[in-house]
């Protein structure tokens, strides 16, 4: 007698004079019923999940349309503040920029204020190149920038690289009343917007 195969469905039993009768049909419906179940089930979940991912992927293309829009409009500067990254935009770590150039030069230097002054309007001249955007460069993790230890003139250099390209700032901050707190509205950390044009998809308050 042939041994029985692991995942084998039989469908019909043996009688004790060694005939074999088929399963009744409600039998056979039970069985099926036991493997149809959870299949379907299974494609259920799958299908819940891709519906966030859908929505997301097409909200992250309208919010890239919008920007494309703001980048093209005739504005002395463009200046963009987002809380999410932007599909195909390449992001420049600032933190991990800079973190990495004052390993290097140390913070002792006599000319420390202006040859950190220098590097980062090195970094925020550069730019990349987006087929809807044009020219473009995307600043992210940037709370070094607000080190008491550095005090760098975080609005002059966001002012200036907006002029030629596209700057888009990614945070979690809050803008309030054309002001940008780098946490919250009563962190000392903030710029003064006055004066510019800027988009955003932050938190937002008026006041």
């Amino acid at each position: 007698m042939h041994g029985q195969e692991e995942g084998q469905v039989i469908i019909h039993t043996e009688t004790k004079t060694g005939h074999n009768r088929q399963n009744s049909p409600r039998g056979f419906s039970f069985s099926l019923l036991a493997f149809v179940i959870p299949f379907l089930l299974r494609i259920f979940a799958y299908q819940n999940k891709l519906t966030p991912l859908s929505n997301s992927m097409e909200q992250s293309q309208k919010q890239k349309h919008e920007i494309a829009s703001y980048a093209k409009s005739d504005a002395r500067n463009h200046l963009v503040f987002v809380s999410d990254s932007v599909p195909g935009l390449k992001e420049w770590n600032m933190g991990r920029m800079l973190a990495s150039w004052l390993r290097e030069e140390g913070r002792d230097s006599t000319f420390f204020r202006m040859e950190l002054e220098d590097y980062l309007n090195d970094i925020l001249s550069d730019k990349e190149r987006d087929e809807d955007l044009g020219s473009y460069l995307m600043l992210s993790n940037i709370g070094i920038l607000f080190e008491p230890e550095l005090q760098p003139n975080v609005r002059q250099l966001w002012e200036n690289s907006s002029r030629d390209k596209t700057l888009i700032v990614k945070s979690q901050g809050k803008i309030v009343d054309k002001t940008f707190f780098f946490l919250t509205k009563e962190d000392k950390y903030h710029v003064d917007l006055t004066g510019l044009l800027f988009f955003f998809e932050l938190n937002t308050v008026n006041e």
